[in-house]
């Protein structure tokens, strides 16, 4: 199963790539993928090692919903699911 997760600002400079491919049941399998893909990208994404619950700082999108709204890290995912994951955005 292929999903693309497509990471934005200061995430996408720190993995390198701005779109990496995984594969994964649902969103917290998704996340970890790219974490391990990406090892810069640990600790920025999950609040604690455990993995239990998202940085306070991360928004989540599936295809075009934030997973808050959805089921969480637990939101399901098929084949040719998209995922747009943001940094903290600061305004002024």
């Amino acid at each position: 199963m292929s999903i693309k997760i497509k990471l934005f600002a200061n995430l996408a400079e720190r993995a390198g790539k701005d779109e990496i491919e995984v594969s994964a049941e649902n969103v917290k399998e998704a996340l970890i993928e790219l974490e391990n893909q990406r090892p810069a990208l640990e600790e920025k994404i999950f609040k604690d090692e455990n993995k239990q619950e998202l940085s306070e700082s991360i928004t989540v999108i599936k295809d075009g919903r934030n997973i808050t709204y959805l089921n969480g890290l637990k939101t399901e995912l098929k084949d040719g699911d998209k995922l747009s994951v943001f940094p903290p955005v600061g305004g002024g």
